[in-house]
């Protein structure tokens, strides 16, 4: 039993020394305190050839050989696993990761140590292209996260959009018309939204604002009053928005200043939207088949973060679609006003005729009863 194990031993270790021989990194095996060298594989034995290293006392300017030899003590002193110390030999460019592990001896004591060299520079690289694969796999994953949150988002403003449509086509009636308009807002929650129309004889009529948080309704109707609506002769705010051709939206920001106040109409009406509170201003025009309805304003709850591009085009979308409601809804307005004229003209019409007909029925009647007895006279005669 005692030479099969012995067999198998050297078997191993025959094994073994094959590995070792042939690994791209230096492998050494030392005993007791003044680190006795037990084995060392073909690269290990180039390194110590070449003066890089070594593992007796160093004599003068030998640094290398000091300072692989304090890692080694180092290690036999812990007993604990030191990994990727690096050496740096004076006078060579090159650097060296060293590893080195205790062989367990009698309890108490350690037998010596296995000593892993490999080279620092390509360790670096490995590393750094460890680095680099991991950011692009990083990058890699944030961009599909950001895909995937692009596609909810336009998920979102697509059932967004349906669902604004949907109610806007529900009803042909302007009052209804006008209470859905100006309860729309963009998906973003905390936003709420003021909407201006063009009267008949131009001008501008602000809807009842609906805000979501029920404490700030009452501030909110104070905005409806007609000392915050816009004006025509405005250099900003809802009159460049509204004045055609140059429709187009108007981001304001809380950090406006001078713009900010007079689009405000004032320091009463920006207290009102400070105590509101708000964080940016989005004024859409409502225009359709090249005609200015009015401007849509949504506003960003206090501290919230700027409107974005997408959110700007869907608030396009939106006031796109409320402006082919209100006229949708005016020229059905217009249609059943010309309706009912006509309905009026077609009984006043029918009302002359029956009147006509009845006062020329009555002659026409004395006339056939004196045909008839001019034609009973001659008879008789």
């Amino acid at each position: 039993m005692t030479a099969v194990r012995y067999e198998v031993d050297a078997l191993a270790v025959e094994l073994l020394e094959r590995v070792f021989a042939f690994a791209p990194v230096a492998f050494a095996v030392t005993g007791g305190p003044t680190h006795e060298l037990l084995y060392a594989n073909a690269q290990f034995r180039s390194l110590q050839a070449s003066g890089e290293i070594g593992l007796r006392p160093p004599s003068a300017g030998a640094q290398p050989t000091a300072s692989l030899t304090r890692v080694l003590d180092r290690a036999l002193r812990q007993g604990e696993v030191i990994r990727d110390e690096v050496l740096r030999p004076t006078g060579r460019a090159g650097q060296w990761s060293c590893t080195a592990w205790p062989i367990a001896g009698e309890p108490g004591a350690l037998k010596g140590l296995v000593v892993e060299l490999r080279d620092a520079g390509y360790i670096e690289g490995t590393r750094t292209r460890q680095r680099v694969i991991a950011e692009r796999l990083l990058l890699g994953a944030l961009r599909e996260q950001d895909h995937a949150q692009k596609a909810r988002d336009l998920g979102t403003q697509a059932r967004f959009l349906a669902s604004v449509s949907r109610d806007l086509a529900m009803s042909l009636d302007e009052g209804e018309t006008h209470d859905l308009i100006r309860r729309s807002s963009l998906p973003r929650p905390g936003t709420w939204c003021m909407v201006d129309l063009f009267e008949a004889n131009g001008a501008i009529r602000r809807l009842a604002v609906a805000h979501p948080d029920p404490a700030k309704r009452a501030l909110a109707d104070t905005l409806g009053d007609r000392r915050f609506y816009p004006r025509p002769d405005d250099v900003i705010d809802l009159a460049i928005a509204l004045r055609p051709p140059a429709a187009r939206p108007l981001v304001i920001e809380k950090d406006a200043g001078d713009l900010l106040v007079a689009a405000a109409h004032g320091p009463e009406g920006l207290a009102t939207l400070a105590e509101i509170g708000f964080g940016a201003l989005l004024v859409v025009p409502l225009a359709v088949q090249a005609k200015t309805l009015g401007a849509m304003t949504f506003v960003t709850a206090e501290g919230d973060t700027p409107f974005s591009d997408d959110e700007i085009a869907l608030a396009l979308d939106v006031a796109d679609r409320c402006a082919m409601a209100i006229d949708h809804a005016r020229l059905y307005h217009e249609a059943e006003a010309l309706r009912a004229v006509a309905d009026v003209a077609n009984r006043a019409k029918s009302d002359f005729l029956g009147r006509t007909s009845h006062e020329l029925r009555a002659p026409l009647h004395a006339i056939s009863g004196f045909v008839d007895l001019l034609a009973i006279g001659g008879m008789v005669r």
